[in-house]
């Protein structure tokens, strides 16, 4: 807006003058970043004839959705998928040393100017309607969010191994 605005009396007395410009809030880049691991509860000793094929399974059904249907994941707040401006997905998949129990280590990095959230009963029931294998059995979920945009998977899995005492040391 450009030139003098009237003023505007109030009543109570205060009077509010030569207004004219509006501030914009200036857009904020966020970056959320998670460390997700799921945990299928099937066990299996990696020498199983369908033991490969159950890994591509998985495999496929995490990409498919922390990567192409990353948008039926995330809650938004304030703003829309417009809003995102990258998505980086590292993870590694494996077998648990105790229980044999294919699971998943993953980092999900979302940079964006909403405020959004992710839906873990979402990423359940993917996770079911995508693993038939599962036979309706709901997978275990951990997350944790972290500030450190530096960090990365290997961090995560090694951080997990020294928590639990498998870090190798004597």
């Amino acid at each position: 807006m450009t030139g003098e605005l009237p003023a505007v009396q109030v009543e109570g007395g205060v009077n509010v003058a030569n207004v004219t410009e509006v501030k914009t809030k200036k857009r904020q880049l966020r970056h959320s970043n998670y460390f997700i691991t799921i945990n299928t509860n099937k066990r299996f000793t990696g020498h199983e004839p369908h033991f490969k094929r159950r890994t591509r399974e998985f495999e496929k059904a995490i990409t498919d959705t922390f990567a192409d249907e990353v948008g039926d994941i995330v809650v938004f707040k304030e703003g829309g998928p417009a809003d995102i401006k990258s998505i980086n997905l590292e993870y590694g998949i494996e077998l648990g040393d105790e229980l044999g129990c294919l699971h998943v280590h993953l980092t999900l990095k979302i940079s964006h100017y909403a405020k959004l959230k992710l839906d873990y009963a979402a990423i359940r029931a993917k996770m079911l309607e995508k693993l038939p294998f599962l036979e309706g059995k709901p997978v275990h979920m951990s997350n944790r969010l972290y500030r450190d945009a530096g960090g990365t998977l290997r961090d995560y899995m090694n951080k997990n191994k020294a928590a639990s005492g498998a870090s190798g040391a004597k």
